[in-house]
Protein backbone atom coordinates (compact mmCIF):
# COMPACT_ATOMS: atom_id res chain seq x y z
CA UNK A 1 0.00 0.00 0.00
CA UNK A 2 1.42 3.40 -0.99
CA UNK A 3 1.85 6.34 1.38
CA UNK A 4 -1.05 8.06 -0.35
CA UNK A 5 -3.26 5.02 0.21
CA UNK A 6 -2.30 4.89 3.88
CA UNK A 7 -3.20 8.56 4.30
CA UNK A 8 -6.52 8.01 2.57
CA UNK A 9 -7.31 4.97 4.70
CA UNK A 10 -6.56 6.90 7.87
CA UNK A 11 -8.71 9.76 6.64
CA UNK A 12 -11.60 7.34 6.10
CA UNK A 13 -11.33 6.21 9.71
CA UNK A 14 -11.30 9.82 10.88
CA UNK A 15 -14.64 10.48 9.15
CA UNK A 16 -16.50 8.38 11.71
CA UNK A 17 -17.73 10.21 14.79
CA UNK A 18 -20.50 10.02 17.43
CA UNK A 19 -22.68 12.12 15.12
CA UNK A 20 -21.74 9.97 12.09
CA UNK A 21 -21.20 6.42 13.36
CA UNK A 22 -22.30 4.79 10.08
CA UNK A 23 -21.23 5.79 6.58
CA UNK A 24 -21.81 4.38 3.11
CA UNK A 25 -19.48 4.35 0.12
CA UNK A 26 -21.29 7.32 -1.45
CA UNK A 27 -20.99 9.41 1.73
CA UNK A 28 -17.31 8.58 2.12
CA UNK A 29 -16.70 9.32 -1.57
CA UNK A 30 -18.31 12.75 -1.27
CA UNK A 31 -16.51 13.60 1.96
CA UNK A 32 -13.12 12.71 0.49
CA UNK A 33 -13.82 13.90 -3.05
CA UNK A 34 -12.66 10.55 -4.43
CA UNK A 35 -14.20 8.19 -7.01
CA UNK A 36 -16.37 5.42 -5.60
CA UNK A 37 -14.15 2.61 -6.99
CA UNK A 38 -11.14 4.08 -5.17
CA UNK A 39 -13.08 4.41 -1.93
CA UNK A 40 -14.50 0.91 -2.30
CA UNK A 41 -11.00 -0.58 -2.58
CA UNK A 42 -9.77 1.25 0.50
CA UNK A 43 -12.87 0.37 2.51
CA UNK A 44 -12.61 -3.28 1.47
CA UNK A 45 -9.03 -3.41 2.78
CA UNK A 46 -10.02 -1.80 6.08
CA UNK A 47 -12.90 -4.26 6.33
CA UNK A 48 -10.64 -7.26 5.74
CA UNK A 49 -8.20 -6.09 8.42
CA UNK A 50 -10.93 -5.49 11.00
CA UNK A 51 -10.69 -1.71 11.12
CA UNK A 52 -14.20 -1.39 9.71
CA UNK A 53 -17.32 -3.54 9.98
CA UNK A 54 -20.37 -3.60 7.74
CA UNK A 55 -24.06 -3.74 8.53
CA UNK A 56 -25.37 -6.27 6.01
CA UNK A 57 -28.85 -4.74 6.06
CA UNK A 58 -27.96 -1.08 5.50
CA UNK A 59 -24.67 -1.91 3.70
CA UNK A 60 -23.09 0.94 5.65
CA UNK A 61 -19.81 0.78 7.53
CA UNK A 62 -18.80 1.48 11.11
CA UNK A 63 -15.59 1.40 13.14
CA UNK A 64 -14.39 -2.19 13.58
CA UNK A 65 -13.22 -4.08 16.65
CA UNK A 66 -9.56 -3.67 15.71
CA UNK A 67 -9.84 0.07 16.32
CA UNK A 68 -11.49 -0.61 19.68
CA UNK A 69 -8.67 -2.97 20.63
CA UNK A 70 -6.05 -0.36 19.74
CA UNK A 71 -7.96 2.25 21.72
CA UNK A 72 -8.01 0.05 24.80
CA UNK A 73 -4.30 -0.68 24.42
CA UNK A 74 -3.54 3.02 24.09
CA UNK A 75 -5.69 3.88 27.11
CA UNK A 76 -3.90 1.37 29.32
CA UNK A 77 -0.51 2.65 28.18
CA UNK A 78 -1.18 6.34 28.94
CA UNK A 79 1.07 7.43 31.78
CA UNK A 80 -1.54 9.61 33.46
CA UNK A 81 -3.89 6.60 33.58
CA UNK A 82 -1.21 4.28 34.92
CA UNK A 83 -0.22 6.72 37.63
CA UNK A 84 -3.61 8.20 38.45
CA UNK A 85 -6.06 5.33 38.01
CA UNK A 86 -5.88 4.05 41.58
CA UNK A 87 -6.01 7.54 43.09
CA UNK A 88 -8.97 8.63 40.94
CA UNK A 89 -10.83 5.43 41.84
CA UNK A 90 -10.21 6.17 45.52
CA UNK A 91 -11.53 9.69 45.00
CA UNK A 92 -14.70 8.33 43.36
CA UNK A 93 -15.42 6.10 46.35
CA UNK A 94 -14.67 8.83 48.88
CA UNK A 95 -16.65 11.52 47.06
CA UNK A 96 -19.43 9.12 46.05
CA UNK A 97 -19.48 10.66 42.59
CA UNK A 98 -18.12 9.60 39.22
CA UNK A 99 -14.58 10.72 38.48
CA UNK A 100 -12.62 11.02 35.24
CA UNK A 101 -9.16 11.45 33.83
CA UNK A 102 -8.76 13.44 30.62
CA UNK A 103 -5.74 14.49 28.57
CA UNK A 104 -5.16 17.71 26.63
CA UNK A 105 -4.97 17.01 22.90
CA UNK A 106 -5.29 19.39 19.95
CA UNK A 107 -7.15 22.13 21.86
CA UNK A 108 -9.66 19.61 23.24
CA UNK A 109 -9.90 17.15 26.10
CA UNK A 110 -9.86 13.41 25.50
CA UNK A 111 -11.43 11.25 28.20
CA UNK A 112 -9.14 8.32 28.99
CA UNK A 113 -10.53 6.84 32.20
CA UNK A 114 -13.81 6.72 34.15
CA UNK A 115 -14.05 5.61 37.77
CA UNK A 116 -17.26 4.90 39.65
CA UNK A 117 -18.16 5.05 43.36
CA UNK A 118 -20.18 1.83 43.41
CA UNK A 119 -17.16 -0.46 43.69
CA UNK A 120 -13.68 0.12 45.05
CA UNK A 121 -11.64 -1.46 42.31
CA UNK A 122 -13.43 -0.99 38.98
CA UNK A 123 -12.11 1.53 36.50
CA UNK A 124 -13.17 1.81 32.88
CA UNK A 125 -10.26 2.83 30.71
CA UNK A 126 -11.47 4.18 27.40
CA UNK A 127 -10.64 6.54 24.62
CA UNK A 128 -13.24 9.24 24.23
CA UNK A 129 -15.39 11.03 24.05
CA UNK A 130 -13.41 14.08 22.98
CA UNK A 131 -14.97 17.20 24.48
CA UNK A 132 -14.41 20.95 24.10
CA UNK A 133 -12.12 22.65 26.59
CA UNK A 134 -13.87 26.00 27.03
CA UNK A 135 -17.20 24.59 28.29
CA UNK A 136 -16.08 21.63 30.41
CA UNK A 137 -14.45 21.68 33.82
CA UNK A 138 -11.66 19.34 32.70
CA UNK A 139 -10.90 21.67 29.81
CA UNK A 140 -11.02 24.81 31.89
CA UNK A 141 -8.68 23.17 34.40
CA UNK A 142 -6.04 23.10 31.65
CA UNK A 143 -6.94 26.45 30.11
CA UNK A 144 -6.52 28.20 33.45
CA UNK A 145 -2.83 27.17 33.49
CA UNK A 146 -2.01 28.60 30.05
CA UNK A 147 0.10 31.70 29.63
CA UNK A 148 -1.52 34.79 28.16
CA UNK A 149 -0.02 34.10 24.72
CA UNK A 150 -1.09 30.44 24.83
CA UNK A 151 -4.63 31.35 25.85
CA UNK A 152 -4.82 34.04 23.17
CA UNK A 153 -3.73 31.52 20.55
CA UNK A 154 -6.33 29.03 21.75
CA UNK A 155 -9.12 31.61 21.56
CA UNK A 156 -8.05 32.57 18.05
CA UNK A 157 -8.18 28.94 16.89
CA UNK A 158 -11.36 27.79 18.60
CA UNK A 159 -14.91 28.99 17.98
CA UNK A 160 -16.90 29.25 21.20
CA UNK A 161 -19.97 27.32 20.11
CA UNK A 162 -23.02 27.12 22.40
CA UNK A 163 -23.93 23.58 23.46
CA UNK A 164 -26.53 24.61 26.03
CA UNK A 165 -28.08 27.83 27.26
CA UNK A 166 -25.36 27.91 29.93
CA UNK A 167 -22.37 27.73 27.59
CA UNK A 168 -20.04 30.72 27.90
CA UNK A 169 -19.42 31.99 24.36
CA UNK A 170 -18.07 35.42 25.24
CA UNK A 171 -14.28 35.55 25.44
CA UNK A 172 -14.24 38.18 28.19
CA UNK A 173 -16.63 36.15 30.35
CA UNK A 174 -14.60 33.02 29.74
CA UNK A 175 -11.41 34.80 30.76
CA UNK A 176 -13.12 35.93 33.95
CA UNK A 177 -14.24 32.37 34.64
CA UNK A 178 -10.68 31.10 34.14
CA UNK A 179 -9.28 33.78 36.43
CA UNK A 180 -11.67 32.66 39.16
CA UNK A 181 -10.57 29.07 38.56
CA UNK A 182 -6.91 30.07 38.99
CA UNK A 183 -7.72 31.73 42.31
CA UNK A 184 -9.64 28.67 43.54
CA UNK A 185 -7.26 26.01 42.23
CA UNK A 186 -10.08 24.22 40.43
CA UNK A 187 -12.46 24.82 37.53
CA UNK A 188 -16.23 24.41 37.64
CA UNK A 189 -18.92 23.88 35.06
CA UNK A 190 -22.68 23.89 35.53
CA UNK A 191 -24.50 22.40 32.56
CA UNK A 192 -22.39 24.21 29.97
CA UNK A 193 -21.75 21.15 27.82
CA UNK A 194 -24.57 18.81 28.89
CA UNK A 195 -27.71 20.11 30.59
CA UNK A 196 -28.04 18.83 34.12
CA UNK A 197 -24.40 17.76 34.38
CA UNK A 198 -22.15 19.62 36.80
CA UNK A 199 -18.41 19.06 37.20
CA UNK A 200 -15.39 20.32 39.09
CA UNK A 201 -11.85 19.62 37.92
CA UNK A 202 -8.22 20.33 38.74
CA UNK A 203 -5.16 20.14 36.46
CA UNK A 204 -2.53 17.41 36.38
CA UNK A 205 1.04 18.52 35.63
CA UNK A 206 3.93 16.65 34.05
CA UNK A 207 7.55 16.74 35.22
CA UNK A 208 8.12 20.02 33.36
CA UNK A 209 5.23 21.74 35.10
CA UNK A 210 2.98 21.68 32.04
CA UNK A 211 -0.68 20.76 32.47
CA UNK A 212 -1.03 17.53 30.52
CA UNK A 213 -4.59 16.81 31.56
CA UNK A 214 -7.08 17.01 34.39
CA UNK A 215 -9.16 14.97 36.78
CA UNK A 216 -12.80 15.71 37.54
CA UNK A 217 -15.70 14.87 39.80
CA UNK A 218 -19.09 15.00 38.13
CA UNK A 219 -22.72 14.79 39.16
CA UNK A 220 -25.94 16.75 39.29
CA UNK A 221 -26.49 20.18 40.81
CA UNK A 222 -26.01 18.81 44.33
CA UNK A 223 -22.29 18.68 43.54
CA UNK A 224 -22.21 22.39 44.33
CA UNK A 225 -23.94 22.00 47.65
CA UNK A 226 -21.78 23.74 50.28
CA UNK A 227 -21.44 20.65 52.45
CA UNK A 228 -20.48 18.42 49.54
CA UNK A 229 -18.12 20.98 48.04
CA UNK A 230 -16.26 21.45 51.31
CA UNK A 231 -15.61 17.71 51.36
CA UNK A 232 -15.00 17.02 47.68
CA UNK A 233 -12.92 20.00 46.57
CA UNK A 234 -9.97 19.52 48.95
CA UNK A 235 -9.84 15.82 48.02
CA UNK A 236 -9.99 16.66 44.32
CA UNK A 237 -7.16 19.19 44.51
CA UNK A 238 -5.03 16.91 46.70
CA UNK A 239 -5.56 13.98 44.30
CA UNK A 240 -4.52 16.12 41.35
CA UNK A 241 -1.36 17.19 43.17
CA UNK A 242 -0.52 13.62 44.14
CA UNK A 243 -0.87 12.40 40.54
CA UNK A 244 1.29 15.32 39.41
CA UNK A 245 3.95 14.42 41.97
CA UNK A 246 3.96 10.84 40.75
CA UNK A 247 4.52 12.20 37.27
CA UNK A 248 7.59 14.07 38.48
CA UNK A 249 6.12 17.46 39.35
CA UNK A 250 7.41 18.77 42.69
CA UNK A 251 6.41 22.39 43.25
CA UNK A 252 6.93 24.09 46.60
CA UNK A 253 3.58 25.72 46.04
CA UNK A 254 1.12 25.65 43.18
CA UNK A 255 0.49 28.91 41.40
CA UNK A 256 -1.34 29.47 38.12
Amino acid sequence: MSIQSVKRALRILSLFSPSQPNLGITEISRAMDLPKPTVHGLVHTLLEEGYLQQDHQTRKYAIGLKVVELGMLFSSSIRINQVGGELVQRLAVSAQHNTRIATWDKDTMLITLNAFPTVEYFQMQQIGPRVPAYCTSIGKAVLMTLSESELKGYLERVRLQAYTANTITNQSLLRGDLEKARENGYAAEKGEFLMGMCCVATPVFDHAGKAMGAISVSGTADLFNDKLSSKILPQLIQTGLEISRRLGYYPEAVSF
